[in-house]
C-alpha cells in the first residue's frame, strides 16, 4: 500500500531510521510526485537548517534544467508565496537561468516557523 505524500513527509523529519529512498527517487524523477514531496518538506521543515539541508540538497537536485522548465510556474508561485521556498532554493547551486531570474527579484526575507 502506497504510503501518502503527508506520511512521507512526516516519517523524514520524525523517524530518525528513516531511509528517504523513496523520497529522494521521486525527486530526481521530477515528476509531480516529487514536486508535491518536495513543497511538502519545504512547508514542514522545523528550522531553518532543515530548509538548508534541503536547498543544498534535495531542492538542488529536484531543479534540473529540465525540471525547472517544466515546472517553471510552480516555482515561480512558490518563490512569490513561500519565504520558507525561497530560503531553501537560495542554498541551492548551478541553478537554472530561468529560477535564478526569480531570486533576484523575490523579497530576501527569513521564513516563521509556526
Amino acid at each position: 500500500m502506497a504510503r501518502s505524500v503527508q506520511e512521507r513527509v512526516r516519517e523524514y523529519y520524525e523517524d530518525q531510521c528513516f531511509e528517504p529512498t523513496d523520497v529522494i527517487e521521486a525527486i530526481v524523477r521530477g515528476d509531480d510526485d516529487g514536486w508535491e514531496l518536495l513543497t511538502e518538506l519545504v512547508r514542514f521543515a522545523p528550522n531553518l537548517e532543515a530548509l538548508a539541508t534541503l536547498g543544498a540538497g534535495l531542492m538542488e537536485t529536484f531543479m534540473s534544467e529540465d525540471n525547472a522548465s517544466r515546472h517553471l510556474v510552480k516555482v515561480a508561485h512558490e518563490v512569490e508565496h513561500s519565504a520558507k521556498f525561497r530560503y531553501a532554493l537560495r542554498f541551492s547551486h548551478q541553478l537554472p537561468d530561468s529560477i535564478e531570474a526569480l531570486l533576484q527579484t523575490a523579497p530576501d526575507d527569513e521564513p516563521s516557523f509556526e
